[in-house]
C-alpha cells in the first residue's frame, strides 16, 4: 500500500543549474520531484500540493530561504512539512541556529555529497509513505467496523421480527422450538463470523502498532548516531525542567562541539566523518548515569541534559568527559594501515536557576558558555555566569 502513495520533493533554487543538480542526484527516489527558482514559486507549489520534504536554499533575491520557512511554517497545512537547508557558504553557528528557529530539521553546505543527500532525503519519503499507510488503515478500519454494526443490527432485526411472526401466529410449542433452534444456528454462524473478523480487525490493529512505534522512533532518534535526535531532547528537557521547577530540585544541561570538525571531513571525507560522530555517541553514552540524557543537536553538536545535577557537579561531569576524550584518540578503519585522529571537544554547562522562565533559558544559557569555551581556544569547559550575557549582548 505504501510505495502506491504520490509522494512529492520540493526543490528551491535560484539557479537552474542548481536545481537540474538536485534532480539528478534525486531521481532515483521514486518520488515526483517539483522545481520552484525562488521563495515566491515555492509557495505557490505548495497552495496546490503536499511536500515529503523541501530543499531550500538559503541565499535566494526576494524571499531568501530563511523568510521563506518562516511562512511555510505559519501556514497550518504546511506547518510540519520537513525543511533541509541548503547554502553554498559556510553562513556561521548564528545563521545556523536561525535556520533551525524558522523550522529547519537539518543543514547541508555545498557541494553535495549525493549519498548523504539522499539517504536524508529517503528517510522523510519513507515517514511520508508509512504515515499515509496509517492514514489508510485507519480507514479500512472504520469501514470493518461499520459493516460489523450494520451485522449486528440486522442479526438483531432479524430476530426480533421472528419473535414477532412467532405471537402473531401463535405458533405450537413444537414450532417454537423448532424456531429457536434456527434461530439459534443463525446466531451461532454470525457469531462465529464476527469472531472472525473481530480476529482479522485484531491483527490490523496489531500491525498499526507496529507501524506506529517505527514511526516513533524514527521520529525521536537520530540516524547516524542511534541517540535521540533535537527534537527528544526538547521533549525531555520540557518535561524535566517542569518537574525541577515544581519541586525545586536541581537541573543542568552540557552543550559540547567537536573541536576543528570540518577539517575532519575535509582530510579524510564525510565518511570518517560519521565515523567519529558514532564513537563520540557511544563513548560519551558509556560515561553517562542511566538517568542523564545523550542527544545529538545538531551537526557536530551534542547536548547532555543532568536531572537532579547542580551546576558545579555538572562542571565536573563535562571536564571527565572531556579528559575522557582527549585521552582516547579515534581510530580510523584505512588502507594499508588504520589512521589514530585526536579528538578534542569544546563544553558549555549551565545549571537550572531561580531566573529561568523557560528550559529556552537553560539552553541558551549552556550555548552561550559552549561559544566562550570555543572563544579562548577550544579543548575546555566554561560554566555560564551572567557576565557572559552581557559581554554577548555588549558585542
Amino acid at each position: 500500500m505504501g510505495s502506491d502513495t504520490q509522494v512529492n520533493i520540493l526543490i528551491v533554487d535560484d539557479k537552474p543549474e542548481n536545481l537540474l543538480a538536485l534532480d539528478a542526484i534525486l531521481s532515483d527516489l521514486d518520488a515526483t520531484l517539483v522545481r520552484a527558482s525562488s521563495g515566491e514559486d515555492a509557495l505557490r507549489c505548495l497552495l496546490q500540493q503536499e511536500f515529503a520534504v523541501i530543499l531550500l536554499d538559503v541565499c535566494m533575491p526576494g524571499l531568501d530561504g530563511f523568510k521563506t520557512a518562516d511562512l511555510i511554517k505559519s501556514r497550518p497545512q504546511s506547518r510540519n512539512t520537513p525543511i533541509i537547508f541548503l547554502t553554498a557558504v559556510d553562513i556561521g553557528e548564528v545563521s545556523v541556529a536561525q535556520g533551525y528557529l524558522a523550522g529547519a530539521v537539518d543543514y547541508m553546505i555545498k557541494p553535495l555529497v549525493p549519498a548523504i543527500l539522499r539517504t536524508k532525503v529517503r528517510v522523510f519519503v519513507d515517514l511520508y509513505r508509512q504515515t499515509a499507510q496509517i492514514r489508510q488503515l485507519n480507514a479500512d478500519l472504520a469501514r470493518r467496523t461499520a459493516q460489523l454494526e450494520t451485522a449486528i443490527g440486522a442479526l438483531e432485526a432479524d430476530i426480533a421480527a421472528r419473535q414477532r411472526v412467532a405471537a402473531a401466529l401463535r405458533v405450537s410449542e413444537e414450532e417454537v422450538r423448532a424456531l429457536n433452534a434456527d434461530l439459534e444456528h443463525r446466531v451461532l454462524e454470525r457469531t462465529s463470523e464476527l469472531q472472525a473478523a473481530n480476529a482479522a480487525l485484531q491483527k490490523e490493529i496489531a500491525a498499526r502498532k507496529r507501524v506506529e512505534a517505527v514511526l516513533r522512533e524514527l521520529s525521536i532518534l537520530d540516524e547516524l548516531t542511534g541517540i535521540p535526535n533535537r527534537r527528544e531532547l526538547n521533549r525531555l528537557l520540557r518535561g524535566e525542567f517542569n518537574r525541577s521547577r515544581r519541586y525545586a530540585r536541581p537541573l543542568s544541561l552540557i552543550m559540547l562541539d567537536i573541536d576543528h570538525f570540518k577539517d575532519v571531513n575535509d582530510t579524510y571525507g564525510h565518511p570518517a566523518g560519521d565515523a567519529v560522530l558514532r564513537w563520540m555517541a557511544t563513548t560519551l553514552g558509556g560515561e553517562l548515569r542511566a538517568t542523564d540524557r545523550l542527544a545529538r543537536y545538531g551537526g557536530e553538536e551534542f547536548a547532555i541534559l543532568l536531572p537532579e545535577t547542580p551546576a558545579r557537579t555538572a562542571f565536573h561531569v563535562a571536564e571527565g568527559l572531556r579528559h575522557r576524550i582527549a585521552a582516547a584518540p579515534f581510530t580510523l578503519e584505512a588502507e594499508p594501515a588504520p589512521l589514530t585522529i585526536s579528538i578534542t571537544i569544546s563544553l558549555g554547562v549551565a545549571g537550572l536557576t531561580a531566573g529561568a522562565l523557560a528550559e529556552d533559558d537553560l539552553v541558551q544559557a549552556a550555548d552561550l558558555a559552549l561559544y566562550e569555551a570555543k572563544r579562548r581556544g577550544r579543548n575546555r569547559t566554561v560554566a555560564f555566569a551572567p557576565a557572559l550575557l552581557a559581554a554577548r549582548v555588549a558585542s
